[in-house]
């Protein structure tokens, strides 16, 4: 079964991407910090644009906002180290 991606969902993922990829290059290795309800997403872009596995590596509580300020640490190794990469 192939993956379809609407053009709507490439703006969607492109977004989420933007948000946690290195500025100064996109094919770096990557580590940002996400809400944990938003996770998910993030990884399932991070995948997209790199052809490389992402995953949580550490959780933070915001006790003060409860649920909604937990924080999660995601890690990839990024399009240049994966098997899509310029190397």
């Amino acid at each position: 079964m192939k993956n379809i991606i609407t053009d709507d969902r490439h703006k969607e993922m492109n977004r989420l991407f933007n948000e946690v990829r290195n500025d100064s290059d996109w094919r770096a290795p990557i580590a940002a910090w996400v809400n944990a309800f938003e996770a998910e997403k993030y990884i399932a872009a991070i995948e997209y644009f790199t052809a490389t596995k992402a995953k949580i590596v550490e959780r933070r509580f915001n006790s003060r906002r409860g649920d909604a300020g937990t924080m999660v640490r995601l890690v990839s190794e990024g399009y240049r180290n994966g098997p899509a990469g310029d190397h």
